[in-house]
């Protein structure tokens, strides 16, 4: 009888050691998984943004382009790199040097029905961030299908991340008004806050190409005699930011820090406004 229950005790204590070794097993083959994050090139860096967030441990994103301290989009490498490179469409990849039809270029898109200047307004609408996001999670679903559900459950999170940080700048945000004269994020901002005045759009290109400036002079003259918020941003074209140099309640937005992660710097806008508010 005590042989018997030697065996048994003998047997429970090799199927612990077992189960703990599966266990160590199971561990380290996901820190492996982790450590070997598929690289993905991205020809803009807004769009490594999101496929940072979309592509999350299992990918290990690295942009062709980042920006300078005003915002400038600047290459970071002459050559293009080896491996798999996202680009939003034809035109993203050729301003990176890249030829489209490359088998190891991937494109969002064919074409997209914007110009040259509104192009990355894009990453900045709420309307249409999420069928970015979810043409990112094709790609690299594509590319590592096996982790297909981490990729969808990181657009989840990025479709409930957008929504509660909308919800944020509605919270912070001020009811002032605003004359909106940014370059890219005015979407972003006009989706967060009520009492933003955009000039119309034919209006606004005039400006941009340096006509009509004697309107859009009356139109900061009359702003400030309204006392509202001028709202500018690093990609404010240069006739427009000129004409609001040295004007009260004139408000510049910041560019993004490097590998700043991209719903952290889209609150960052909302703090910046609701601070220079205060002042």
């Amino acid at each position: 009888m005590r042989h018997v229950c030697g065996d048994k005790r003998i047997g429970m204590r090799i199927s612990l050691c077992l189960l703990g070794a599966l266990c160590l097993l199971a561990f380290f083959s996901s820190v492996c998984a982790a450590s070997q994050a598929r690289e993905l090139w991205c020809a803009s860096p807004w769009l490594a943004s999101i496929a940072r967030f979309i592509g999350g441990s299992y990918t290990e994103v690295k942009p062709l382009a980042g920006w300078d301290a005003q915002g400038k989009i600047v290459s970071q490498r002459k050559t293009p790199p080896a491996g798999t490179i996202l680009a939003l469409d034809p035109i993203d990849a050729q301003m990176r040097g890249l030829k489209a039809d490359s088998p190891r270029v991937r494109l969002l898109y064919k074409k997209l029905p914007f110009p040259l200047g509104q192009r990355d307004a894009i990453f900045f609408d709420p309307s249409t961030l999420p069928f970015v996001a979810q043409r990112i999670l094709n790609v690299l679903s594509s590319l590592d299908p096996e982790n297909y559900g981490f990729y969808q459950r990181r657009l989840a999170e990025f479709q409930s991340r957008m929504e509660s940080t909308i919800e944020v700048g509605r919270h912070l945000l001020p009811t002032s008004k605003i004359l909106d004269l940014t370059g890219t994020v005015s979407p972003w901002i006009g989706a967060s806050m009520e009492g933003v005045v955009r000039p119309p759009q034919d209006l606004w290109l005039s400006w941009t190409r340096g006509e009509n400036l004697e309107a859009l002079k009356s139109a900061v003259a009359e702003a400030v005699t309204r006392k509202w918020i001028l709202l500018l941003d690093p990609w404010t074209p240069r006739a427009v930011a000129s004409a609001c140099e040295g004007v009260p309640r004139a408000v510049l937005l910041p560019a993004p820090e490097p590998n700043e992660e991209f719903f952290s710097y889209l609150q960052h806008l909302y703090l910046t406004i609701r601070e220079s508010v205060k002042e």
